[in-house]
């Protein structure tokens, strides 16, 4: 009985270390795209500019509709990106706020929350929580007598 306790403790254990590791991993992820992201946003040049295509990918998770961009920097170099695939979709014809570096015109985002945001915003919070909870586990398991 007792090398069963000790099993079970010792898969516990295993479990909460996962989601420590796993829960940092996301968080320093989404920590990471964050930064990038702002570094960007400090640098980047606005610009407006339109959906001229909506390009259409299969993937495992079904159709991607994903919107090819052009743009104008101010030398007049003509510039064409994709973004991100969204739901719904953007339509042809559509002006965007966009947001580019200065220095590679062609290094652009369109400058929406799901475009440049979603992301981190989703990785470093789910990191964040699995951390804790691992943590908040392994410590508390650590130091429980029993």
């Amino acid at each position: 009985m007792n090398a069963l306790f000790a099993d079970s403790r010792r898969m516990s254990s295993l479990t909460n270390l996962m989601f420590v590791l796993v829960g940092g991993l996301f968080a320093i992820v989404g920590a990471g795209m964050g930064i990038g992201e702002y570094s960007f946003g400090q640098q980047a040049t606005a610009a407006t500019g339109s959906v001229v295509e909506v390009r259409r990918t299969e993937g495992a998770d079904g159709t991607n509709l994903i919107p090819v961009i052009e743009f104008d920097s101010p030398n007049q170099q003509h510039v064409r990106f994709e973004g991100i695939a969204t739901s719904p979709p953007y339509v042809v014809g559509t002006s965007v706020p966009v947001l580019y570096r200065t220095s590679n015109p062609s290094d652009a985002r369109i400058d929406q929350f799901v475009q440049r945001w979603l992301f981190p915003s989703i990785f470093t919070p789910i990191g964040l929580v699995c951390l804790s909870i691992g943590a908040i586990a392994y410590v508390r398991q650590r130091f429980t007598r029993v």
